[in-house]
């Protein structure tokens, strides 16, 4: 029975004695010899007092070593550390200190990294000096007592938001990629693996074990050049691969690749980063095997989630499914949660990734309450990452939570900005973030790599993207470099490229409420809170004191920024799930009070903000003011907009379809004349074909965009261009319903709106209809009854509907 890690080669030892195992250059170890040069390390660990428990650290390039140290540390319950060389000396130093580690194992071009001084830690430089170290009486199995729930193995996160974590991992926790070879990567005795993702990352010591598992042979690349990798393949008939979408990338683009026979390639998996639609097709142009996505991580000893060969077919009726990354091995529980309330979302909802199952690590070296808040009860593992799945269980990835845009209200995910910008045949690398706007508190930035000898504009980008995404997801600038910052493990460093515009004194220039701006959250808010509560408090009281009583309760909370904050002060991200658990008042304070001049505070029965339509909220009030940083100003107060929303529904009996339509072409920035005619043909229906359209914020007709509130007319929302969903906006002024704050600040005093109906568009047919024949004219005959502020309204605000 297979009990650890060591067991496995133990095994193939015993059954397959001379089949190679680990190939490295000019050097192939049978499984007989790996098996015993890993007792052999386990008896020279022994002699150097390093027994269970003792931590070891590993520090080089991949090599057939760190299988012998592996396997010799399973063997008597020690704990092999693996250190990433890319690390600098300082960086070194701190995980040394941090694991604690008794005895190093370094590669010779790495012995400078280690620290001085630390005389009792003994240092092993792999070269003949760790052949000398071998060499022993007893080179014989100890054989010691150890649990497969031992830990075997420990792996430094890449910390690109703070100082590593050591996620421990045992043998328990390693041994389902027996189990997953055969499941997922359809290995065998007969496969031929080529491991090129370091040893120190779990994408390279957890793979390496699938092979290991089924006696099969794995080729290590020392490193993951592309000329080299096409030289393994040919030479050893490899079958299997792992390979990061920049290694692919890499090997597609190499001279050696033309003419170079890769006919031997069954498989290649990919993952640790957003795969391009552009790249995956190339890559099934160019190798005639089958591809294999995955999504795990460290802390998941590997693969969770796998998309198998038979997804992969761009040309078929699901070819959508290879934006995703698969579905759950069969012995993993999944679920996506509200990452505020931690209730279980329902498909096709955005939440956090948690994970269940025997692979999750047993928690972070010496982080207690970094571990209590990652493994929570009931066993799931909680990934920090934002993902939907769909009816079928297959899982969309968007982007690490903490990396997610709140732009005017709208979640944008990076990764999904990052892959359409891929495509584009002059970016070679990308990174999307958040940077800081007076309008909209955050906007989109996307800072690329181009092409050698290619160029591309700003604007061509831009308009790139507008023709695949919704336009909020768009970016509106972009910056051209000739790299992007990595930490020592590949990972972009996207706080390092954020900070210049979120600092005061950074590109972004200052932005402040009274305190210095920062990434949305906590810091970013607190002088927003304050301002707010300051003046909700006053502002209440005066115009509401019917209410004040119960909505000023201790317990009152604020949403700011897309996070609420609650009666402690406490931050926790909003979504509709948290909001719902709110039935008191709720302040809500439009993320650009954080950003510059202006605030749109609402205030909601339900909890719920007012541009969460779908909620169906009553507003006891919508108020929009400007801020100088010390004091609000208000400009114009709209009382119980709803209620009167609603008494007009209920008016209005006599509704009609509107028209089905052929499809249109979008054209980003304009105003899309085969969306033009959509909306005139639903305008002609009604005897209105004079009146002008705005689309993409483009009046058409003569008049120009400044003279949009003289004009009555029609609104077609930004997104009509952008591809399959549109709302279309009837208003009296032809000024979109929904953009008062923006067009406030854009034009002057906000116009007089006036509903006059709403027209959904989706996949180039209207459907739903659900226009109001009269409502046209009812909204004109309320607008002149009402066309006076009431007296309790403050000065100078405009009273609407």
């Amino acid at each position: 029975m297979t009990l650890t890690i060591a067991d496995l080669v133990r095994r193939h030892a015993g059954e397959r004695p001379t089949a190679p195992a680990v190939t490295c250059g000019a050097s192939t170890l049978t499984f007989a010899e790996l098996d015993r040069r890993s007792s052999q390390v386990a008896r020279a660990l022994l002699r150097d007092a390093a027994g269970h428990g003792d931590r070891v650290a590993m520090i080089d390039k991949n090599s057939p070593a760190f299988f012998e140290a592996l396997l010799g540390c399973s063997k008597i319950g020690a704990v092999l550390v693996g250190v990433n060389w890319r690390l600098a000396p300082r960086e070194v130093a701190d995980i040394l200190r941090d694991a604690e580690v008794s005895l190093v194992l370094a590669g010779p071009e790495f012995v400078g990294l280690l620290p001085a001084g630390q005389a009792a830690v003994k240092v092993v430089v792999l070269d003949d000096r760790y052949e000398q170290w071998l060499q022993g009486p007893d080179s014989t199995d100890p054989r010691h007592d150890v649990s497969p729930h031992d830990v075997v193995l420990q792996l430094y996160s890449s910390g690109t938001t703070g100082l590593p974590k050591g996620a421990r991992i045992t043998s328990a926790n390693l041994l389902p990629t027996a189990d997953m070879a055969k499941t997922a990567w359809r290995m065998s005795e007969r496969s031929v693996n080529l491991v090129t993702s370091p040893l120190f990352h779990i994408g390279g010591a957890g793979y390496s074990l699938t092979t290991l598992s089924q006696g099969g042979h794995t080729v290590i690349a020392r490193q993951a050049d592309a000329a080299g990798l096409l030289a393994e393949v040919e030479r050893h008939g490899v079958t299997h691969a792992f390979w990061v979408p920049a290694v692919l990338a890499s090997v597609l683009d190499a001279p050696e690749a033309t003419g170079a026979d890769l006919s031997s390639l069954e498989l290649i998996g990919y993952g640790g980063a957003p795969m391009s639609g552009f790249l995956m097709l190339r890559a099934m142009e160019r190798l005639s095997c089958g591809f294999l996505g995955v999504y795990g991580m460290t802390e998941t000893s590997g693969t969770v989630l796998y998309l198998p060969p038979e997804a992969h077919d761009p040309a078929g009726p699901r070819a959508g499914l290879m934006r995703s990354v698969g579905r759950p091995l069969p012995w993993v529980e999944i679920e996506i949660r509200d990452p505020a309330t931690t209730a279980p979302l329902p498909a096709n909802a955005v939440g956090e990734i948690w994970i269940r199952c025997a692979q999750n690590m047993v928690g972070y070296w010496n982080q207690p309450e970094t571990t209590a808040a990652t493994l929570v009860d009931g066993g799931w593992l909680r990934t920090g990452d934002a993902a939907h799945r769909d009816e079928e269980g297959y899982v969309f990835l968007h982007d690490r939570l903490k990396d997610m845009i709140i732009t005017g209200g709208e979640n944008v995910y990076p990764a999904e900005v990052e892959s359409v910008l891929a495509d584009h045949p002059a970016v070679a690398d990308v990174a999307v973030i958040a940077v800081p706007s007076q309008r909209w508190g955050e906007t989109v930035k996307a800072v690329v790599v181009l092409r050698p000898g290619a160029t591309a504009t700003e604007e061509e980008v831009i308009a790139f993207t507008r023709t695949r995404l919704a336009r909020y997801k768009c970016p509106t600038s972009m910056d051209v470099v000739t790299e992007l910052p990595r930490n020592a493990s590949g990972k972009v460093l996207k706080k390092d490229l954020r900070e210049p515009y979120w600092s005061v004194t950074g590109a972004g220039g200052p932005a402040t409420v009274a305190g210095p701006a920062g990434p949305a959250g906590p810091g970013r808010t607190a002088a927003a809170a304050a301002l707010v509560r300051r003046w909700s408090v006053d502002w209440l009281n005066g115009r509401h004191p019917e209410v004040c009583e119960e909505i000023l309760s201790p317990d009152y909370t604020l949403l700011i920024g897309g996070y609420l904050l609650g009666p402690r002060d406490e931050y926790v991200p909003a979504t509709l799930a948290q909001l719902n658990r709110y039935p008191g008042l709720v302040v809500t304070a439009h993320q650009v009070i954080a950003a510059g001049d202006r605030v749109a505070v609402w205030f909601t029965e339900h909890g719920a903000s007012a541009r969460l339509e779908g909620r169906r909220a009553a507003w006891p009030g919508v108020a929009l003011f400007r801020s100088n940083g010390e004091q609000l100003t208000h400009c114009f107060c709209e009382e119980d907009y709803y209620a009167r929303r609603r008494q007009l529904d209920r008016s209005a009996s006599d509704v009609v379809d509107a028209p089905a339509v052929a499809p249109w072409d979008p054209v980003p920035g304009t105003a899309n004349p085969a969306a033009e005619s959509v909306v005139k043909a639903w305008l002609g229906e009604r005897d209105l074909r004079s009146a002008p359209v705005v689309i993409d914020d483009a009046v058409t007709g003569a008049q120009p965009p400044e003279q949009v509130l003289d004009v009555t007319g029609f609104t077609v929302n930004e997104m009509f261009s952008a591809g399959p969903q549109v709302a279309f906006h009837a208003t009296q002024t032809g000024v979109y319903a929904g953009g008062l704050d923006g067009l406030e600040g854009a034009l002057g005093d906000p116009a007089l709106l006036h509903l006059a109906g709403i027209v959904e568009v989706r996949d180039a047919r209207i459907v739903g209809g659900r226009v109001v024949r009269d409502r046209l004219g009812t909204a004109r005959s309320l607008a002149s009854r009402s066309s006076a502020p009431p007296s309790s309204a403050p000065r100078g605000s405009t009273q609407v509907l």
